[in-house]
């Protein structure tokens, strides 16, 4: 009797909330293409992992190390995430998790299903023009391509993003779906589209 009642209520918190999304915060771009993946009719769960989660402390944070004042013409930012991280996704009763890191928020997100069936969705940009520069790169690279095998489905916002992910992160091309994933946004940041972005797909 007792297994029953759990098994329904997460069948009712699958139904109620289908979509985690994790970020940082809720700054923009995140806030756009979440609000437009709402208009399209998804039903979404946001965490956002430097913010306190039940009152306890947050999930991870973002420390910036050097830069200019040390000489540094690009700073070293690492993101420290929390290994709690990966206990309330294991938790989480979603279908579907959005992550936009590759590095252990997306590792933390593709362990988990493990304990829990589910897809996993990563959002890239083209946006790693500095990668190499900062000394840290042969790590990154290493979490991100270990991560990378637990996702799903990329979703690459250009040509610059694809590439990084078969080239460098040797993910299958048939794990990629391009599409300017910055939809949904306010008329006065619509001009920031590239005339050239692929379309959005369904």
């Amino acid at each position: 009797m007792r297994a029953n009642a759990v098994a329904s209520a997460r069948v009712r918190r699958r139904a109620e909330s289908a979509v985690l999304w994790i970020g940082m915060n809720d700054l923009p771009p995140h806030r756009y293409v979440v609000a437009s993946c709402r208009q399209g009719g998804e039903t979404i769960r946001e965490l956002h992992w430097d913010q306190p989660l039940d009152g306890e402390r947050p999930l991870g944070r973002e420390v910036t190390l050097g830069g200019r004042r040390a000489g540094r013409e690009y700073p070293i930012i690492v993101r420290v995430i929390s290994p709690r991280l990966l206990a309330a996704l294991a938790r989480a009763p979603e279908d579907v998790i959005v992550c936009y890191e590759l590095g252990l928020v997306g590792l933390y997100a593709g362990l988990s299903k493990i304990v829990q069936p589910r897809r996993v969705v990563a959002l890239v940009e083209g946006h790693y023009k500095h990668l190499g520069r900062t000394g840290n790169a042969a790590p990154k690279v290493t979490l991100r391509r270990f991560a990378a095998r637990l996702i799903d489905v990329f979703v690459a916002n250009n040509e610059l993003a694809r590439r990084y992910l078969v080239d460098t992160l040797k993910v299958p091309a048939e794990k990629i779906v391009m599409g300017w994933w910055l939809a949904g946004m306010p008329p006065g940041l619509k001009a920031l589209v590239p005339f050239n972005a692929p379309a959005v797909p369904e």
